[in-house]
């Protein structure tokens, strides 16, 4: 598999290809990047960044959400996602 380094580690688990999972969302920061992204994982809809996926959480009815970001990221966006 050839894979940017952009979407390789966000899509390298294929939850997308368990059988009981629905990618419903996708965030990524880059634009060029986004649809790619939203390709590989199969999801429904994508985000231009995590906080505004997160945001989306209730209407989209997310289940979990898989926090693909770096270390000083990673905390803040975890904390936002449990209190939504």
């Amino acid at each position: 598999m050839d894979f940017d380094i952009i979407c390789d580690f966000g899509s390298a688990f294929a939850y997308q290809d368990h059988p009981n999972v629905e990618v419903v969302a996708c965030a990524e920061l880059l634009p060029e990047k986004l649809k790619l992204l939203q390709e590989r994982v199969k999801a429904k809809k994508a985000y231009p960044s995590c906080e505004e996926m997160i945001r989306h959480a209730g209407e989209d009815k997310l289940e979990a959400v898989y926090i693909a970001t770096d270390a000083l990221s990673h905390c803040r966006l975890a904390i936002l996602a449990l209190e939504q």
